[in-house]
């Protein structure tokens, strides 16, 4: 990243420190190290936020325990972020000191390979992802590009906007898949059905979670299925209707999933979502700014980020899973 001499005063006023406590994992060895390490220094189109949440999911998981063969190390996970903007690169634009920022999974990309210019920008090969390929929000700041930025309300608490970011966000490019459905069925982990199912009836939607078993009394219309839950991939198939849609739902785009499904019958259908573009994060927080959504959500100091991954490994959360900062 391109450095340059900046103010360096945050939005308090106060000097911003040369250096920060972050959750940094090596790759060395599958365990976080809460250390020392220095604030990044925002190059033109950057923002220094000084972070107040960062929410933590079943992809920050795998990740620690390696399993994401590409990522950079070392590496600060993270990418559900809300934070402050205390310095503001020269060339930033609608953004300053103070304003509260939202920094989703996509941190960057090309927009002119044909993949950006289709409209999947996050599923651009050169794109740069927080928390896997750029340093992320667990951590007390994180520099992010304005253009992948996003405006927050002032009013509802970091908590439960940090969701919105990547979790929310996917899932509702994910419900906008399933187009005019009306009877929706949520299969995988708690957390995301959870607050898929509070996304899908702000959207007029009626949303059941599921798990898998016989479910053709229900009739859906379409489904969502969460990773990791592939195996219940047909279960989804076989509880739609004819000519139904399931979608499979990941935030990690090159993530090899094995799902042994037979041919659908009666013209149902099998697609994936993975992640989200700048568009369905801004027309989340747009939607979510007219009418509120109180995601179900646990919280963990930033030190306790170990903790917070082994609930989400062993399936002990009902809720979305936010680091705090101290």
């Amino acid at each position: 990243m391109a450095t340059q001499t900046m103010d360096s005063i945050d939005g308090a006023g106060a000097p911003t420190p040369s250096s920060m406590w972050a959750m940094v994992l090596t790759g060395v060895t599958p365990s976080l190290a809460y250390i020392h390490v220095p604030v990044p220094l925002p190059g033109s189109h950057d923002l220094l936020l000084r972070v107040s949440a960062c929410g933590v999911r079943v992809s920050d998981t795998i990740l620690v325990d390696g399993q994401v063969p590409w990522a950079r190390y070392p590496i600060i996970p993270g990418h559900e972020v809300v934070g402050e903007a205390v310095q503001v690169g020269h060339h930033v634009q609608g953004y300053s000191v103070g304003d509260r920022v939202g920094v989703p999974r996509l941190g960057w990309a090309c927009a002119k390979c044909p993949v950006c210019l289709s409209g999947f920008e996050h599923l651009c090969r050169s794109a740069r992802l927080t928390g896997l390929t750029q340093d992320g929000g667990m951590a007390q700041y994180i520099c992010a590009d304005y253009r992948f930025c996003v405006h927050l309300p002032s009013d509802p608490p970091a908590s439960a906007l940090a969701p919105l970011l990547c979790e929310g966000a996917t899932a509702y490019r994910a419900l906008r898949a399933l187009g005019e459905a009306r009877r929706i069925g949520l299969y995988g982990p708690a957390p995301a059905t959870a607050l898929a199912a509070e996304l899908a009836r702000t959207r007029g939607q009626e949303a059941l979670v599921l798990h898998g078993g016989s479910s053709r009394a229900t009739e859906l219309d379409g489904a969502l299925v969460f990773a990791p839950a592939q195996h219940l991939v047909p279960h989804a198939l076989d509880a739609v209707a004819a000519g139904g849609l399931v979608v499979w739902v990941d935030d990690i785009s090159d993530e090899p999933v094995g799902i042994a499904i037979p041919l659908p019958t009666r013209e149902r259908q099998a697609r994936s979502v993975a992640g989200a573009t700048r568009r369905d994060v801004a027309d989340l927080i747009a939607l979510v700014t007219t009418s509120p959504i109180q995601p179900a959500v646990e919280t963990f100091q930033m030190a306790a980020a170990e903790e917070a991954l082994a609930r989400l490994r062993t399936g002990r959360v009902t809720g979305s899973v936010v680091l705090l900062a101290e």
